[in-house]
């Protein structure tokens, strides 16, 4: 198999999911189109709204708000371990 090259925007549901913030995108699309996620303090209703590097992400979780900076855009779903170097939790 091939080695890809790192996208350059990835679609929010599949970052969600692909960092853990969601058990499916079945539910990261759920929580999306509930208005509970915003990408740079705008909040998002598509599944569809990309994300890059560099962006930053806040949304529910639980009963606490948490925003985390995107340094990387992951190429799969990836360990809980590993997921944490493709952000930094900022609140």
């Amino acid at each position: 198999m091939p080695i890809l090259p790192p996208p350059d925007a990835l679609r929010i549901d599949r970052v969600l999911w692909h960092l853990r913030f969601a058990k499916s995108r079945t539910i990261a699309q759920g929580v999306i189109e509930q208005g509970h996620v915003r990408v740079n303090q705008r909040r998002v209703l598509r599944t569809s709204e990309a994300v890059h590097a560099g962006d930053v992400i806040t949304m529910i979780r639980g009963e606490t708000a948490i925003a985390i900076r995107i340094t990387k855009l992951p190429p799969h779903r990836v360990s809980a371990a590993d997921a944490l170097e493709f952000y930094d939790l900022l609140a």
